[in-house]
């Protein structure tokens, strides 16, 4: 009787130490969980904070910062030849255009004029 006894105190304790490995194994998963969820907690506060700055921008109306330069000429080379040394938009007339036109012009070091053109499939 004492041994089924003693035996029985036995298993019982051995389960109590499978128990506590396993609360402890728990334990140690709940905190990595713990941390992973505060982490992405801080981050869900920070892109909120992102929104919140990009919708203020976006209630400023966008400035236009392109600048159009002064000559005119009837192509890039001819603005150049009139004495632009930098490179950008300028408006043109050709010869035997109606209305000046908007294009790049790439002005290179030695004063000689490019007219850019792109050809868009996009509109």
């Amino acid at each position: 009787m004492i041994d089924a006894a003693t035996l029985k105190s036995r298993k019982m304790l051995e389960e109590i130490m499978k128990y506590e490995a396993s609360i402890l194994t728990h334990d140690s998963s709940i905190r990595y969980l713990q941390e992973i969820y505060n982490s992405n907690n801080q981050k869900i506060v920070n892109l909120k904070e992102k929104v919140a700055q990009l919708e203020a921008q976006c209630q400023e109306p966008c400035k236009d910062t392109v600048q159009i330069h002064d000559i005119t000429g009837k192509d890039c080379q001819d603005i150049a030849n009139k004495g632009a040394k930098q490179s950008g938009l300028y408006f043109i007339k050709p010869l035997k255009a109606n209305q000046q036109f908007l294009v790049y012009c790439e002005i290179d070091g030695s004063g000689n004029g490019w007219t850019v053109f792109q050809k868009r499939l996009d509109g």
